[in-house]
Order: structure tokens, then C-alpha cells, then sequence
């Protein structure tokens, strides 16, 4: 029996992650696509980071603050798919990627 995390993504749960940032068109907080695409935040931070990360624009707080100086700032981050991106071509670069 498996324990922990399978190395190939679900497919089912990508297509719905990109189904919805393709409805959105726009940049969206990532608690936000959590509820609308009903996927818990753990599992979604997990996907855009391990499987989808190619695919995306991102904004986030890093970009604008000082580590030293600001230790308690709230993490903010913005996605959207990278223009050109579509639902089909990325299922299909997953499903190529995983085969080699």
C-alpha cells in the first residue's frame, strides 16, 4: 500500500484547477480559487507548485518586501494562466511529462 503523496498528478483535479483559472481570465487569490474550484488550499498550493507552475504569472508580497526588516507581513498571492496557456495543452504536456 502507497502512503503519502502519488508522483503523478491527478488529472482530474488539474483539469478543474485549469478549467477555472481559464473562466476567471484574470488574476485571483489562491483562497479564492480554492473555493470555487471546492479543492482544500493544502492540495492546491501543492498542485500550482509541483505540477503547475510552468503555466502561471504570479504576484506575491516576496517580490515587494524586505525579509530582514518585515517579519510579520500577511502572504498574499496572485495567479493567472500565462497567455497562450490552454486546459488541453497543459493536460498534454502533464500527460508527455509523465510518461518520460
Amino acid at each position: 500500500m502507497l502512503r503519502g503523496r502519488p508522483s503523478r498528478p491527478d488529472l482530474k483535479k488539474v483539469f478543474i484547477i485549469l478549467k477555472a483559472l481559464e473562466k476567471i481570465n484574470n488574476w485571483v487569490w489562491i483562497r479564492e480559487l480554492s473555493r470555487k474550484t471546492k479543492i482544500p488550499l493544502s492540495t492546491l498550493h501543492y498542485y500550482l507548485e509541483k505540477h503547475l507552475n510552468q503555466f502561471l504569472e504570479e504576484i506575491n508580497t516576496e517580490q515587494f518586501l524586505n525579509y530582514e526588516k518585515e517579519k510579520n507581513y500577511p502572504k498574499l498571492r496572485l495567479i493567472k494562466l500565462k497567455d497562450g496557456v490552454t486546459t488541453e495543452k497543459a493536460i498534454k504536456w502533464l500527460k508527455i511529462k509523465d510518461k518520460l
